[in-house]
């Protein structure tokens, strides 16, 4: 894996779903698609028939709604190189994002501290800013331990085992 795609705190993006270009691509085109043909009107249209089968699409325009708010989660830097988050309206899964510089807590930690990442500190195991990573479960702390006794070369992507949903179900 790249460096580059290692943050800080030990997350790394190319397994991040906040980072993968083809879920927003797919959104996007989803909603162009939607668009173009103005199928969301037709479907709101129809749900205002005696059609049960449409009723559901009275909620069309929160669907289309929905698909912006996913398109516009899409991280489009990697923190290691933008030096802070690029989506910082994502601050209460990251941490508290102080919003004038795009940084979280554990990067502001890093950075007072004069570290390149996570990895360097000694409390590394039993820090507090590091409590949000719960969904990621030990994936930061044992890439940070990795990167710390090996090596950033050390981290290797982990595909569908990234977030504690997908690590549980991979052992079952």
């Amino acid at each position: 894996m790249e460096a580059k795609y290692i943050a800080p705190c030990g997350m790394t993006c190319c397994d991040c779903n906040l980072y993968k270009s083809d879920i927003y691509e797919a959104a996007r085109t989803f909603k162009e698609v939607i668009e173009k043909h103005e199928f969301d009107t037709f479907l709101a249209n129809f749900s205002k028939t005696n059609l049960s089968f449409f009723h559901d699409f009275k909620k069309i325009p929160e669907f289309m709604a929905m698909l912006e708010k996913i398109i516009s989660m899409q991280c489009e830097n990697v923190c290691s190189e933008a030096k802070g988050c690029s989506i910082p309206q994502v601050d209460e899964i990251m941490g508290g994002i102080v919003k004038e510089s795009n940084k979280c807590n554990v990067l502001i930690c890093i950075e007072s501290k004069g570290y390149e990442g996570c990895w360097e500190c000694n409390e590394l195991e039993s820090c507090e800013k590091k409590k949000f990573f719960r969904i990621y479960g030990n994936v930061p702390v044992e890439n940070c331990i990795l990167v710390r006794d090996f090596g950033k070369d050390a981290v290797k992507p982990r595909g569908n085992k990234y977030y504690i949903w997908q690590q549980k179900s991979s052992e079952e």
